[in-house]
C-alpha cells in the first residue's frame, strides 16, 4: 500500500525585524502611535462626561460628508506620538494598521464609502488652550496645535507634498487652539469608544470644518483657509510606501505656539513642521508613514498586520505562533492567518492516476518574493525537488508525484517555502 504524508515544519526561512506597535490603553500616555485591531463601531450613546479611551493632547481623525447626518470620530492616540522629524531624524516610525475602520465608514455612509468623492478626512489635536502657561506635556508647549494638509498627490514617500501651515499671530495659535478642542471635546463628553458614528447633530466637526458649496471648504478652525481635509476619490490615492494602495494620505503638521521653554521639543514657532502622513486604504486600514519607502519585505509588512501577535520570536518567518504545523512564511505563501490555528489551510495530497497530486492555492502577494516547491521522500530524511517546476503565479496550484517515485510503497511530500 503506497503512504504519504507531510513535513510542512522543515522551512529555510529569514528573521525580520520587528515593526513598533502598541495598543491604545485606557488613557493614552505613551510617546509613540498606538496599534488598535477591532472593527467594532459605536452608536449614539447618552453623554458620559468622559471618554475613558481619550485624553486631551491625543490625535483625532475625523471624517464628514456633505449634507450627510453621519461624521465619524476616531482616536490614534497621543498627538506628541506621531511626531517625526520635528524629534529628530531617527524618531519617526512608520506603523502599519494603526484602526481598522471599515465597519464604522460603511454604518456612517455606506458600503462604498471608499470611492465616494464626497467624503472628507482630517486631522486634529491639542492639548491645552491655556495661553498664560509654560507647561510641557510629552514635549509639546500648551497651545501646540497638530493639523492635517491634504496632499497634492503620491509625491515622494516620507515627505510633504501639500503646503506648510503659518499661523500669523498669537491670537490665531489660541483661536485654533479653541475650536480643535471644542471639535475633541464632543467626541469625548458624548462617547466611551476608541472610533465612533456621531450625528452631525452632535459633534463640531462640520461646525469646525465648514463648507463654502458643494466640493470646497471654508477656513477649518477659523484660522486654515481652504480646510485641513482631504476628499476622497473614486479610485486610490496611489501607492504609499509601506501602506499601500490607500483611499486618504493626510500630512500631518505641527505648529508651536511657543519656543524656547525648557523640556519642549524644538521647533519654528507658528510655523507647520512636517511630520509624517497618515493614510487610510480601502479596507479601512489606518497607517501612520513617518519615513520614505519601507524596506520591509512584502512578508514583514503582513506580518505586521497581525496586531495580536506582539512577541518578537513569534513574528519571525520560521515561527508557528498558532500551533497548527504551518510556519509565517507558509501561511504568507497559502494566504493563511498565523494568528489562528488552521492545520486544513496547508496543502492536500490525493492519489490521481499514477501520481500524487500536492495541491495549494498561492497568494498573489508571495509572489515574486519567495519561492515555493514541492519536494518528495521516501524516508522523510533525504528530500528531492519534483522533476515538474511548481507553478510561480498566484491562484490554485497542483503538482503530480509520480507514484514511481516510491520505495517500500512509501511516498511523503512537502511544500518548500524560502524567501531571500
Amino acid at each position: 500500500m503506497l503512504k504519504f504524508g507531510g513535513d510542512r515544519n522543515v522551512r529555510r526561512n529569514t528573521l525580520f525585524q520587528e515593526t513598533r506597535r502598541k495598543k491604545i490603553l485606557m488613557k493614552h500616555t505613551s510617546m509613540k502611535p498606538f496599534s488598535f485591531a477591532a472593527v467594532a463601531f459605536a452608536l449614539t450613546l447618552p453623554a458620559m462626561g468622559a471618554n475613558s479611551l481619550y485624553a486631551p493632547g491625543d490625535l483625532v481623525l475625523t471624517f464628514q460628508k456633505e449634507g450627510s447626518i453621519n461624521t465619524v470620530y476616531a482616536n490614534l492616540g497621543s498627538a506628541a506620538g506621531f511626531r517625526g522629524t520635528a524629534a529628530g531624524a531617527d524618531d519617526g516610525t512608520n506603523v502599519l494598521n494603526i484602526l481598522d475602520l471599515n465597519s464604522t465608514l460603511t454604518s456612517a455612509f455606506g458600503s462604498g464609502w471608499a470611492s465616494d468623492t464626497s467624503i472628507y478626512a482630517g486631522l486634529a489635536g491639542v492639548y491645552s488652550t491655556n495661553d498664560s502657561s509654560n507647561a510641557i506635556t510629552n514635549g509639546d508647549p500648551n497651545r501646540t496645535l497638530y493639523v492635517s494638509a491634504s496632499r497634492d498627490g503620491v509625491g515622494t514617500v516620507g515627505s510633504a507634498n501639500s503646503s506648510a501651515y503659518a499661523v500669523t499671530t498669537n491670537s490665531g495659535m489660541t483661536a485654533g487652539a479653541n475650536r480643535i478642542l471644542a471639535q475633541n471635546n464632543a467626541f469625548e463628553l458624548n462617547y466611551d469608544a476608541a472610533f465612533t458614528v456621531s450625528p452631525t447633530s452632535v459633534s463640531l466637526i462640520d461646525d469646525q470644518n465648514p463648507f463654502l458649496s458643494t466640493g470646497i471648504q471654508d477656513t477649518a478652525f477659523g484660522i486654515f483657509s481652504g480646510g485641513i481635509q482631504q476628499v476622497g476619490s473614486a479610485s486610490s490615492f496611489g501607492t504609499f510606501g509601506a501602506a499601500g494602495n490607500v483611499e486618504f494620505a493626510l500630512d500631518l503638521y505641527r505648529i508651536l505656539a511657543k519656543t524656547g521653554i525648557n523640556g519642549q521639543v524644538a521647533g519654528v514657532l507658528r510655523e507647520g513642521s512636517y511630520e509624517g502622513t497618515v493614510t487610510i486604504n480601502s479596507s479601512g486600514k489606518v497607517s501612520f508613514i513617518a519615513k520614505g519607502e519601507s524596506t520591509a519585505t512584502p512578508f514583514e509588512s503582513w506580518i505586521a498586520g497581525y496586531t495580536t501577535i506582539t512577541a518578537t520570536a513569534d513574528k519571525a518567518s520560521a515561527a508557528d505562533p498558532d500551533g497548527d504545523g504551518l510556519s509565517n512564511l507558509t501561511e504568507f505563501v497559502l494566504g493563511g492567518n498565523p494568528s489562528v490555528s488552521n492545520p486544513s489551510a496547508g496543502p492536500a495530497a490525493v492519489i490521481s492516476g499514477n501520481n500524487l497530486a500536492v495541491s495549494f492555492t498561492r497568494s498573489a502577494a508571495s509572489v515574486g518574493n519567495t519561492t515555493a516547491v514541492v519536494q518528495y521522500s521516501t524516508d522523510l530524511s533525504t528530500w528531492s525537488t519534483t522533476d515538474v517546476t511548481t507553478p510561480t503565479t498566484s491562484g490554485a496550484q497542483t503538482v503530480n508525484v509520480p507514484t514511481s517515485k516510491a520505495s517500500n510503497g512509501k511516498l511523503f511530500t512537502r511544500l518548500k517555502v524560502t524567501q531571500p
